[in-house]
């Protein structure tokens, strides 16, 4: 059965103020450090360990706040059985006086493991000393472990929890009364994705099939825009794709510079922000989407046939309003530089786009960027296939399969760049001679055919008067 929930409650802080974005942060950190048996307390006042495997919770103090991080999903059998087992479960507050209903394998996540008396008692005893019980639990947790989040936010729900997680999953049926929603906060990363009409891929796990669940909170999307993020609803049920092999890199807490996690985006909101709060009004143009709710302008769409959907913007409609000359998706921005992305020539300070990539000032590519001909180089040296790059000319000595390798233009026949070919005759850049790959070629045709010609008359003449 597919559910549509809409929540009718609302939190007047639905912004990611300085307090929220910190905490945020925190909570990062920690659902990272809960994937390790011996987590780093660096940072934080306090931490204990609960460890159960394959089940992990860290409690943590810090600016007066108690954080619980729950692992989230590992690499055992026993932990994806837990993710794939479907069904429903009750989940009670602490009083008995509400319940609502989970995702069963989620709820087994929270209540089965052996350290859960203690790490409820324990809880408890960290709230009692904060300065107040309402501004002091922060629930979090990675994948399965914001989902098993959520569940605890159910449990603690006395103490008016603060739950942010990070990639969550489906974990929650509908109509679950005690949850405050504005006070829970998920984010969806999102990675440069190339593939298709679409420059973005989304973390595929927040929109896996829920089964009836769905997830709950202030749900916000991640993006390469640095300054900004997309503020899609409280308890939005809407999905995103595509969902591709690129887009499972962006499920990382920690990720890499081509792909970064989760911790990564939101420490770089945190050190690219200027002023507070965040903008939630969605991605600034030129940033690619694919849905007009993650624009700021709220408009996603291709400004050629041949880009990708990005935010367009209305701030300019042709390049001579701007004063660098560009118009890109509706907005006036600097000329690119060599080897940078370009869909059509004035995006280029050279005024010209090849194969994507704009050229240099000579109007030829650099090294590392990409070619058709040895004549689309700047070093006059295009090589390999997918796809073929230009490359440096080589050095007199070094390897080499064709003239153009070499900065002689000279590939000998013991295929080495050489000044001289292998007769001791030197040859000139303009003389049009065949490659060492083709003389040798040729001579070993040739020799195939005296080879054939040889045995095949030895074999002519056994037996037989030659004539």
């Amino acid at each position: 059965m597919l559910w549509t929930w809409v929540s009718t409650k609302v939190d007047a802080e639905v912004v990611l103020s300085e307090k929220i974005m910190k905490l945020s942060k925190d909570s990062a950190i920690l659902s990272a450090q809960a994937y390790v048996a011996s987590p780093n307390s660096t940072g934080f006042d306090t931490l204990i360990n609960f460890l159960d495997e394959p089940d992990q919770a860290l409690l943590a103090t810090k600016d007066g706040y108690c954080f619980l991080a729950f692992r989230g999903t590992t690499l055992t059998a026993e932990d994806w059985y837990q993710n794939f087992k479907f069904g429903d479960a009750d989940i009670c507050n602490e009083s008995g006086s509400e319940c609502c209903s989970v995702r069963v394998g989620f709820q087994e996540a929270y209540s089965e493991p052996k350290y859960k008396t203690d790490l409820e008692k324990a809880v408890h005893e960290c709230v009692a000393g904060c300065a107040s019980k309402d501004e002091c639990l922060v629930i979090t947790g990675h994948s399965q472990g914001g989902a098993i989040a959520s569940v605890a936010g159910i449990v603690f729900e006395a103490y008016n929890p603060r739950v942010i997680t990070f990639g969550e999953p489906n974990s929650v049926d509908p109509g679950c009364k005690i949850i405050s929603s504005g006070r829970w906060y998920r984010y969806v990363n999102t990675v440069e994705s190339l593939t298709g009409r679409f420059g973005i891929a989304y973390d595929p796990i927040p929109f896996a099939p829920g089964f009836g669940t769905i997830v709950f909170g202030n749900f916000m999307i991640l993006g390469a825009d640095t300054h900004d993020v997309a503020y899609i609803g409280l308890d939005s049920t809407k999905s995103f794709s595509p969902l591709n092999v690129k887009g499972g890199t962006a499920h990382f807490m920690i990720g890499t510079e081509s792909s970064p996690g989760y911790l990564d985006r939101i420490t770089t909101l945190l050190d690219n922000a200027k002023s507070y709060p965040i903008s939630t009004q969605g991605f600034v143009s030129p940033n690619y989407c694919s849905d007009d709710s993650e624009c700021e302008s709220k408009t996603c769409a291709r400004e050629t046939s041949f880009s990708y959907e990005q935010c367009l913007s209305q701030d300019c409609a042709s390049d001579d309003q701007c004063n660098a000359g560009r118009c890109d998706a509706g907005t006036c921005l600097p000329k690119l530089g060599s080897c940078m992305e370009c869909d059509e020539d004035s995006d280029c300070a050279s005024g010209t786009c090849l194969l994507f990539k704009c050229a240099n000032l000579e109007g030829k590519m650099d090294d590392e960027c990409r070619c058709e001909w040895d004549t689309d180089c700047d070093s006059g040296r295009c090589e390999g296939f997918v796809p073929p790059m230009c490359e440096a000319a080589l050095p007199e000595g070094s390897g080499c399969d064709e003239h153009s390798d070499c900065l002689s233009n000279n590939c000998n026949w013991w295929f080495q760049c050489s000044a001289e070919d292998i007769l001791g005759v030197g040859l000139s850049s303009d003389v049009n001679v065949f490659s060492a790959r083709s003389v040798v070629l040729v001579a070993s045709v040739a020799a195939s055919f005296v080879a054939y010609e040889y045995v095949g008359r030895r074999r002519r003449s056994r037996g037989y008067t030659l004539i």
